[in-house]
């Protein structure tokens, strides 16, 4: 039972790390975007 858990556990972490990655990403590319429309 104690495996499960920890699998469980790793996995989210893992999702949460990649919505995070992603997000990061999404706000840079929003950030060159409005970088270009600027000059």
């Amino acid at each position: 039972m104690k495996t499960l858990i920890c699998v469980t556990l790793d996995c989210t972490r893992r999702f949460l790390q990649a919505s995070l990655t992603a997000k990061e990403l999404e706000q840079k590319d929003a950030a060159q975007t409005s970088e270009i429309v600027e000059s």
